[in-house]
């Protein structure tokens, strides 16, 4: 019996000793599961701490990439898989120098090896600018930063790389560069072509004269027609010359783009040849513009011309195509273009040529710049260039190596607010003028050639050589109409025109320049500007602007 009470009492024992080792397990195992919680919610929270980091990232506007010290991709965002056209699961884990060509990974090494030493952290790099390569090969201009992230333990360090897609940026610098190159050509030909015109002017002047009195079959007149014919030549390359320092648009008129283009056909499937097909694809009911129609129809002859010379290799089935078609333009479109929203008249000209090369794209439109050698004198496309931004438009050319080029224009729409120019009056009448004219112009070449013109016609003239003796020729004499240069010294053709206009308001004003610019646009009232004549000018020219004039009502003037 007693040896069973002890064996009783040692189970009673071993019974308590288990009874408080599985207590204590359980308290184990309670706070375990606390742990495990503790452990499920921090997991859950570190993924939505994750996860709203990945959308912060995402939301962002710039390429943002992660990266280790060794260049291998840990992270790429949205931003990052539109701008290089790879999808975050297929880049992550590779080299960053996967996204750029390999004229640029010395420069990132070197960029690297500046930024990043050993046990030194990484503050914000300056940028780099670069080419960023997309997954199809085609490169863009991108620019670079590096910034260090938090080092991790003994992990490897790791940055943050921005890329931001600087293409628009470049555009727009490239066009303010160009529209500088082109303000400084304005400002050195305006400053020649006023005494250039005024030397052309006597020379084309007086061969009309000469060709008057020289019998029509005679020797002599076919040397003054060869003079005559130079004069023009030159009054053309001045005219191109000066259209570089044009910024007004006073010659302009509302056009349909559509009619021009079929009236000029004819001109321009000539000048391409039969060897090329020449196509009009105009859309129906084109929107009206307010161009210059003489500038419009130079710049599609140019550039269908520099298309014929793209295309005069090629072996057969060359073809040119203009079209034109209407175009809203948003907000998004307007910025990348450089223009204003709104509604705008696309005219484009496509060829079937060999194409511009690249390092050719960024110079087309600089004055005196060309690939045809002697053929070309590379005023061309800087007047189209010229012209369309005198117009409120914009130019863009896209173009493949032996994949043709398209340059496409764009002019503003017509919204009938644009002042409507002069109607042409009665052409020239043969019954000779009676009234008096005076001449003023610093030229007395130029004095002389107007007085002996315009007094062939029966008008009785007088001169002077500026401004103040101009006005004491009026306080002494009956004049009915002045005849003014625009630039000469102490006072311009406008400043007498509007004294004149005050103190004598029934004599007419005509002014006469070789030099246009956007100085004097103030003048709108007075319709001076409109009407001006552009030197040099042909004999007929001057008698149907003094006629017309003369022969206006005076309350129009």
């Amino acid at each position: 019996h007693s040896a069973h009470g002890d064996v009783w009492i040692s189970i009673q024992t071993d019974m308590t000793e288990l009874n408080q080792q599985l207590k204590h397990n359980n308290e184990l195992l309670s706070q375990m599961d606390k742990v495990n919680a503790k452990l499920v919610d921090a997991s859950i929270a570190a993924r939505g701490k994750e996860k709203e980091l990945q959308e912060l990232l995402d939301s962002i506007l710039d390429a943002v990439i992660t990266i280790d010290e060794d260049g291998r991709i840990l992270s790429f965002n949205k931003s990052a898989e539109r701008q290089f056209s790879y999808e975050s699961e297929g880049i992550i884990g590779k080299n960053i120098k996967l996204l750029m060509p390999d004229k640029y990974v010395e420069s990132y090494n070197e960029y690297v090896r500046a930024h990043i030493q050993p046990g030194k952290p990484l503050a914000a790099g300056t940028g780099l600018d670069a080419e960023g390569r997309k997954r199809n090969g085609e490169l863009f201009p991108v620019r670079i930063s590096l910034l260090e992230l938090p080092r991790l333990s003994d992990e490897k360090r790791r940055f943050i790389a921005c890329s931001q897609d600087i293409t628009l940026l470049k555009q727009q610098e490239e066009l303010l560069e160009r529209s500088k190159k082109m303000d400084a050509l304005g400002k050195l030909t305006g400053g020649i072509s006023h005494d250039f015109n005024n030397i052309l002017g006597v020379i084309v002047g007086y061969s009309d004269l000469l060709k008057e009195l020289i019998p029509e079959k005679s020797e002599l007149a076919g040397y003054v027609s060869q003079i005559k014919r130079a004069g023009e030549r030159g009054s053309n390359l001045t005219r191109r010359l000066s259209s570089f320092s044009r910024k007004d648009s006073s010659d302009a008129d509302r056009l349909n783009i559509n009619e021009v283009l079929l009236l000029q056909q004819d001109l321009l499937q000539r000048s391409l040849t039969v060897r090329i097909k020449l196509t009009l694809d105009l859309q129906d009911e084109v929107w009206p513009v307010w161009l210059n129609r003489n500038d419009l129809e130079d710049s599609i002859l140019n550039l269908s011309i520099n298309a014929m010379y793209a295309m005069e290799n090629m072996p057969s089935g060359a073809s040119l195509t203009i079209s034109t078609t209407n175009s809203s333009i948003d907000q998004l479109d307007a910025k990348f273009l450089d223009l204003s929203a709104g509604d705008y008249i696309q005219l484009c000209i496509s060829d079937t040529g060999c194409g511009i090369e690249d390092e050719h794209k960024e110079k087309l439109f600089d004055p005196f710049f060309s690939t045809k050698g002697e053929k070309g004198t590379g005023l061309g496309l800087s007047q189209v260039f010229g012209f369309v931004k005198r117009a409120s438009g914009a130019i863009r050319v896209y173009s493949e190596l032996d994949q043709g080029s398209r340059f496409v224009l764009y002019f503003p729409r017509y919204d009938g607010t644009a002042e409507t120019p002069l109607s042409s009056i009665a052409p020239l009448s043969q019954t000779e003028g009676l009234e008096s004219i005076l001449i003023v112009d610093d030229e007395e070449p130029l004095r002389e050639l107007g007085s002996t013109l315009l007094k062939k016609q029966g008008y009785r003239t007088f001169t002077a050589n500026g401004g103040s003796q101009a006005l004491q020729i009026l306080n002494q004499e009956h004049i009915d109409l002045v005849l003014s240069d625009v630039v000469m010294p102490d006072m311009d053709g406008y400043q007498l025109a509007s004294i004149v206009s005050e103190k004598f308001p029934r004599i007419k004003i005509q002014l006469t320049s070789g030099f246009s610019d956007d100085k004097h646009l103030d003048y709108p009232k007075k319709n001076w500007h409109g009407r001006l004549i552009h030197k040099p000018y042909h004999a007929a020219t001057l008698y149907k602007a003094i006629w017309d004039l003369l022969n206006t009502d005076s309350k129009k003037d």
